[in-house]
């Protein structure tokens, strides 16, 4: 048994004690396995969304009449497409090591269409995430490219597939982290959310408005002052 090695980064790790998970089953602790996973199942729904969103960015889609000199905006679409590849690939790529490791049958995800690639990789790899952080290195093509890689570094290669397909989404929350320590659990862990005042402790959920906050602080620099001395 040894430290998670997602270190502070751990899910389960304490800003009070700068400790983290125990990593029993593979590098990462249980924690950090359980939300890789959930990130690794939801690149099936992120596939799909990301499909529609070259739909609506089609010239038919937008009701258009489309002629010969007619142009799509190619930007928006192609840089879709282009994480969808990315998707695809990383998800057959790491799919038959994890298959293979947890002894399953070989089922193939190629040559096959690229939605059902990602929902097979997806049912195989999302359950199965200590199988996969702990994948030896092994070499993987990237681009033209072939490079070393291993499992833990292809867990967090999907979570950020993940992220990056919740950002062209629009599901992206911009967050803030604002001075202060909560008052409630004295965390440092206030922020606040695009497009709202209140600010809200990310540790234990205690929230306050935009006055309360700014009189919080207003005490904050009072008592600094003070202790500071003329």
């Amino acid at each position: 048994m040894t430290v998670c090695a997602n270190g502070q980064m751990c899910v389960d790790a304490s800003a009070e004690t700068n400790e983290c998970g125990w990593a029993v089953r593979s590098p990462i602790c249980d924690g950090c396995a359980d939300v890789a996973g959930r990130d690794v199942r939801a690149l099936a729904v992120d596939f799909i969304d990301l499909a529609q969103i070259i739909g609506r960015t089609s010239g038919s889609a937008l009701g258009v009449r489309v002629s010969g000199t007619a142009e799509r905006p190619l930007p928006i679409a192609e840089g879709v497409d282009a994480l969808q590849r990315l998707i695809v690939h990383e998800l057959t790529t790491w799919e038959p090591a994890v298959r293979e490791r947890a002894d399953l049958s070989a089922e193939v995800t190629r040559g096959v269409r690229p939605g059902w690639a990602v929902a097979t990789a997806v049912a195989v790899i999302g359950p199965r995430i200590h199988v996969l952080a702990s994948v030896p290195p092994t070499w993987v093509r990237e681009g033209l490219a072939v490079v070393e890689r291993n499992g833990l570094e292809a867990v967090e290669r999907l979570r950020g597939l993940h992220r990056r397909a919740r950002g062209l989404l629009g599901l992206t929350r911009l967050v803030t982290r604002v001075p202060g320590d909560c008052s409630a659990c004295g965390m440092w862990t206030l922020d606040r959310e695009n497009g709202t005042e209140k600010v809200r402790c990310a540790s234990c959920g205690a929230a306050w408005s935009a006055d309360e906050y700014r009189r919080y602080v207003g005490l904050l620099v009072s008592d600094y002052r003070d202790r500071a001395g003329p």
